[in-house]
C-alpha cells in the first residue's frame, strides 16, 4: 500500500512536470511568433540570399538590395564599429565606404540565435562574392571593429581571436586606442573583468 507521503510526492512531480510542459509550450509558441528574435519566415526570406550593398547607414549597418527585398537593413553580427564622434570613426566610415559599399554579398543568418536586433534590423554575417571573404571578419582583421561581446553568436570566440590578432599587430584603431576611447559597453566589461 502506498503511503500518503508517496502519493503526495507523485502528485507533486506530476504538477511540476505539467508546469514545465506548459512553459515549454508557451516558449515554443512565442518563439514561433518571433518574440525572441527568431522567425522562420525571416530565415527563409533572407538567409543565403545574394545582393548588393548599396549604402552604409553607419559602419555597423549596411543597406543591401536583395531580390524582392530592396533596401534591407542588415546589422553586422558580432562586431561593433566606432560610430559618429568615437575614436577612429572617420577612418572606419571611409574604409567601409571604399571596401564594402558597392560590393556583392551573400547574407548568412546565425543558425542558433536571434535574427533581428531591438531596432528590427537583420543580424547577419555578410560574405563578399565571389571571394567568400566575410565582411564582419575583414573589419576585425583590419582593426576597424571590436568583437562585440554583448551578444552570443556562433562565431563569437573566433571573432575574439581575430580581434586579438589585430590588436597585437596594431592594425587600424589598435595603433592608438586608449581604454577611455573604447565604447562604453567595452569599458564596463573591462572594469567588471568580463572582457
Amino acid at each position: 500500500m502506498k503511503t500518503p507521503a508517496f502519493i503526495h510526492s507523485q502528485r507533486r512531480r506530476r504538477q511540476i512536470l505539467g508546469a514545465m510542459l506548459a512553459v515549454l509550450l508557451v516558449v515554443s509558441v512565442l518563439d514561433h511568433l518571433g518574440v525572441f528574435g527568431f522567425t522562420d519566415a525571416d530565415r527563409e526570406r533572407f538567409g543565403f540570399r545574394d545582393g548588393m550593398v548599396v549604402s552604409a547607414v553607419d559602419a555597423n549597418t549596411m543597406e543591401v538590395d536583395l531580390p524582392e527585398e530592396p533596401h534591407t537593413q542588415i546589422r553586422l553580427s558580432g562586431v561593433d564599429c566606432p560610430l559618429a564622434s568615437a575614436y577612429y570613426a572617420a577612418e572606419v566610415a571611409s574604409h567601409v565606404q571604399s571596401h564594402v559599399v558597392g560590393k556583392r554579398v551573400r547574407v548568412i543568418l546565425d543558425p542558433n540565435h536571434r535574427v533581428r536586433d531591438h531596432e528590427g534590423r537583420l543580424l547577419a554575417y555578410l560574405y563578399f562574392l565571389p571571394s567568400g571573404e566575410m565582411v564582419n571578419q575583414m573589419l576585425l582583421d583590419a582593426g576597424m571593429a571590436y568583437a562585440d561581446l554583448r551578444l552570443e553568436h556562433v562565431l563569437k570566440h573566433s571573432f575574439v581571436e581575430h580581434e586579438k590578432k589585430a590588436a597585437k599587430a596594431r592594425a587600424g584603431l589598435w595603433a592608438g586606442v586608449t581604454p577611455e576611447q573604447m565604447p562604453e559597453w567595452r569599458q564596463q566589461m573591462t572594469k567588471s573583468g568580463r572582457d
